[in-house]
C-alpha cells in the first residue's frame, strides 16, 4: 500500500471536513483557536491508534498562512508561494530554446494564477516548435514580460469553495481582483477517483 493511501485511509472522512493530506503533509484548517485545538485533537488520536507518529520538529501549529506545494495558504486566499515567485521573477532574457522550455516550466507550475495562460505564452511556446529558428522578437519579448510580471504581483485565488456530498466532491477555483471574486475554473469529482 502505498503512503498516500494509507494516509487517505486513517484519516477517512475527516480529509474531507477537517484536514487535507498529502503525503507527509497534513493541513488542518480552521477559523479560529478552539476549533483548531480540537480538530487537531481527532487527528493526532487517529494517527496515534494508525501506530503512526509525528515529528514535533517539522510541525507547525497555528499560523496564519503557510507555503504548501509551492503555494501560500492563507486566510485571504491561495497565491504563489514566494521562493518559486522569485526565481520567475529573476529569470533571465532566455538566450535558446532549452532556456525558453525552462522558463515555460517554471512559469506554467503557478499557470492557474494566470488567466488565459497558454495564449499569453503562446509565442514563447511556439519558439519551441520543432523547426522554428529561435528569433527573440517584440511579440516574444512582450509574452516574457507580461508572465514575469503578472507572477511576480502574486495574485491571490479566493478561498475555494468545497462541496462534500455523499456522491461527489465539487470544488471551484476563484480569483480575487480589485476586491472582486472572478470565477477561473471548477470541477467534479466521482467519489470513485478521489
Amino acid at each position: 500500500m502505498s503512503f498516500q493511501r494509507l494516509i487517505n485511509r486513517v484519516l477517512g472522512n475527516l480529509r474531507f471536513t477537517k484536514a487535507v493530506a498529502y503525503l507527509d503533509d497534513i493541513l488542518v484548517p480552521s477559523s479560529d483557536v478552539e476549533q483548531g485545538l480540537q480538530t487537531l485533537r481527532e487527528i493526532l488520536e487517529i494517527l496515534k491508534e494508525a501506530r503512526l507518529t509525528l515529528r514535533l520538529s517539522k510541525c507547525r501549529f497555528f499560523n496564519k498562512s503557510i507555503e504548501y506545494l509551492g503555494d501560500e495558504i492563507s486566510c485571504h486566499g491561495i497565491r504563489p508561494g514566494l521562493g518559486k515567485t522569485e526565481a520567475v521573477r529573476d529569470f533571465p532574457k532566455p538566450q535558446n530554446v532549452h532556456q525558453v522550455r525552462q522558463f515555460i516550466g517554471l512559469a506554467s507550475y503557478f499557470r492557474k494564477y494566470v488567466k488565459q495562460f497558454s495564449i499569453i505564452a503562446r509565442p514563447l511556446t511556439a519558439l519551441t516548435k520543432k523547426g522554428v529558428n529561435f528569433s527573440w522578437n517584440k511579440e516574444v519579448e512582450d509574452s516574457f514580460h507580461t508572465i514575469k510580471e503578472m507572477l511576480s504581483s502574486r495574485p491571490v485565488l479566493a478561498k475555494a469553495m468545497v462541496r462534500c456530498v455523499p456522491e461527489c466532491i465539487s470544488v471551484v477555483r476563484l480569483r480575487r481582483r480589485n476586491n472582486a471574486t472572478i470565477p477561473m475554473n471548477s470541477r467534479l469529482w466521482q467519489l470513485s477517483i478521489v
